[in-house]
């Protein structure tokens, strides 16, 4: 094949009605393989969506697809979880087990678009790894190290049921390995834990679950997928979003999804998409999020297996796009690093803070998330209004405000860390006492 027929989507039609995968399936898959064999092809694309791969390709719940080629350079690690994912569609799994619900933090599984890219992680084994990995270190060791004690595969027992609105964080999820359990709390931000302890869903105790197992708490869990306005053009004539956000939703990526009270209320501009209208109420903490057992359930229907024949389950939605993985694991990895943070030592001499708003508004001193932040006042509630703090004073210049730590004297570092682009790179350009605070200036460049 050429390089252009090689870019064509699999599931373009030609004048004899057949798709390019139905061609490539009867050309390399002689019929007596039907019902024997399951039929997987790796190709570019199948349309313009992006998506890592089909299942059910050309209607049989047998055959299967892994496209990647769009995505540029993938590791081993994510054609794998990839593959493993659509094979497991083939074999009567669906993106939450028995349904459809994705990201349940009860269900772990590299069927769950949580873990399709990375695998699941041993919490114990990470936590080892981290001591073996050394200070100086990048996002990129980081995702290695996290990878390194994950496991592509699917799950291997049925985690408790959670009812969102009586979440029992002493109970957690029930698993009976320390595996991690992924959520996300009602500030919509990426928590991890350990799947066989309790969880402190609400992050009310900053990781420490209640332990008292009559109280219950109600987190809607899920709010981050219950999307309100998206920024897809209906006319294809505009990128971004273009909607402000009413004060009951929330951002969340380039969209915006419903609040606390699981209700719409954002009216999209006409350069965005009406995912639902306001007034409309998603289920919420309402739901109970079903654990699942994936090997227990799995169905293999052909040869003369019991279940030859038995058709698997549709799909609804479409596959995991690039730039969404890479999103699940930045996060997830994020959250994980987190997870290990030291604690702020009474009278800290350091302090270190994460930038996660590049394009944060001019000479404007905007707070930054506490979750990274190693540094006075991460944990303490009576100096919480004395965070880390930035203030961007141009196009990649940027000052950033380290609380009680001024002196004198000292060294500073900076790295350009979560960026998606090589060739970028950051630098300290000077530093200063501000009061009882470190004033510590950064320039970033690009390759340019």
């Amino acid at each position: 094949m050429t390089p252009a027929e090689r870019r064509r989507y699999l599931f373009t039609e030609g004048a004899d009605g057949r798709t390019d995968f139905d061609r490539y399936r009867a050309g390399n898959f002689p019929d007596a393989r039907n019902g024997l064999f399951f039929y997987s092809l790796w190709g570019y694309q199948y349309s313009d969506s992006g998506s890592s791969g089909h299942s059910h390709a050309g209607g049989r719940s047998t055959d299967f697809i892994v496209t990647l080629g769009s995505w540029g350079d993938t590791s081993d690690r994510v054609q794998s979880g990839t593959f493993v994912h659509e094979l497991g569609h083939a074999l009567g799994l669906d993106h939450g087990g028995g349904d459809g619900v994705n990201h349940k933090p009860n269900y772990l599984s590299v069927m769950s678009y949580t873990y399709q890219l990375i695998g699941v992680p041993d919490m114990s084994a990470w936590e080892a790894a981290v001591g073996r990995v050394g200070d100086d270190v990048d996002a990129d060791i980081w995702s290695d190290t996290v990878r390194s004690v994950s496991s592509i595969d699917y799950s291997r027992e049925k985690l408790a049921d959670l009812r969102l609105a009586r979440l029992v964080e002493s109970r957690g999820v029930g698993a009976g390995t320390d595996l991690l359990a992924a959520w996300r709390d009602e500030k919509l931000v990426q928590r991890v834990g350990d799947a066989s302890k309790g969880i402190d869903w609400n992050w009310s105790s900053r990781g420490v679950p209640d332990p008292d197992p009559s109280h219950e708490v109600g987190v809607s869990l899920m709010s981050w997928t219950q999307v309100c306005v998206s920024p897809e053009d209906p006319a294809g004539s505009q990128d971004g979003l273009d909607s402000p956000r009413h004060s009951e939703d929330m951002p969340f990526g380039n969209q915006i999804v419903t609040g606390p009270d699981d209700q719409c209320s954002t009216p999209a501009l006409d350069g965005d998409t009406q995912v639902q209208p306001p007034g409309f109420r998603y289920p919420g903490k309402d739901q109970t999020l079903s654990g699942f057992d994936d090997w227990e359930a799995i169905s293999f229907p052909i040869g003369v297996s019991p279940d030859a024949g038995a058709p698997a389950p549709e799909t609804h939605e479409p596959e995991l796009t690039e730039e969404e993985g890479e999103r699940i694991v930045s996060d997830l990895v994020d959250a994980l690093v987190a997870s290990v943070a030291p604690a702020a030592s009474p009278s800290p001499r350091w302090g270190y803070a994460y930038m996660d708003q590049a394009t944060a508004p001019l000479n404007v001193e905007t707070a930054l998330n506490p979750t990274f932040q190693w540094t006075t006042g991460r944990l303490d509630a009576s100096t919480a209004g004395h965070r880390a703090t930035v203030r961007r004073t141009g196009t990649g210049a940027y000052e950033v405000r380290l609380p009680d730590v001024a002196s004198p004297t000292g060294v500073a570092h900076t790295t350009a860390y979560r960026t998606l682009y090589r060739g970028r790179t950051c630098s300290v350009v000077g530093q200063e006492p501000s009061g009882p605070d470190e004033v510590i200036r950064v320039a970033c460049f690009d390759h340019t």
